[in-house]
């Protein structure tokens, strides 16, 4: 794993405290991807990426962080924390070889 990534993940699973917690049955594409749009005009500055971290593990139960991270600061301006109990196909292949996904 690269240093970029090594940072996000490590960011964001010692974040997690600070940023919104929901909690949903089964993690879909489409939760994670109408955040991202409703976040659009913070994810699409030249300064920011939009990403997902899967598998953070938060009081026994499985969580995926989401957010807008600043390359520049180096922290998320924009995060939340979903707790769930499954992920859907899609979001799983999205994560099969890294915990991190970089959207765009």
């Amino acid at each position: 794993m690269d240093p970029f990534t090594i940072f996000i993940l490590g960011s964001a699973l010692l974040g997690v405290g600070a940023g919104i917690a929901i909690f949903v049955a089964i993690l879909t594409f489409s939760i994670l991807t109408e955040w991202f749009q409703e976040h659009e005009a913070i994810a699409t500055k030249e300064e920011n990426i939009a990403v997902t971290v899967e598998n953070a593990i938060e009081n026994g139960k499985a969580t995926t962080v989401q957010g807008i991270f600043n390359k520049n600061k180096k922290e998320f301006v924009q995060k939340r924390v979903i707790e769930h109990n499954k992920v859907d196909q899609e979001v799983r292949d999205l994560h099969r070889n890294s915990k991190v996904v970089i959207w765009q």
